[in-house]
């Protein structure tokens, strides 16, 4: 077996990754980089922004992002459920 694997060489599964799935591979980073941003726009960059021109006080600032926060963790909890329905395969495809 060893013979064989430095004849071939070692298999590079994330090369693999990249050649035989790379619509799906860039979908999922675009859908997780989207995520990011929206995440960090809704908790910090508007919440901060609103303070700094002080267009709302730091209790509202602070309630904003509390309802940013309730909406994402259904946001996520809705998505999970239907990605449990729909199946990797169907989206990634």
């Amino acid at each position: 077996m060893e013979t064989a694997l430095r004849e071939k060489g070692p298999r590079s599964p994330l090369r693999e990754v990249f050649v035989k799935f790379w619509w799906g591979t860039i979908v999922g980073i675009v859908l997780a980089g989207t995520a990011g941003a929206i995440f960090y726009y809704g908790n910090t960059y508007s919440p901060n922004l609103a303070v700094a021109l002080k267009a709302v006080t730091s209790q509202e600032q602070f309630l904003a992002v509390v309802v940013f926060a309730l909406i994402e963790i259904v946001g996520v909890v809705v998505s999970g459920l239907l990605s449990e329905r729909i199946g990797p395969r169907a989206v990634l495809c």
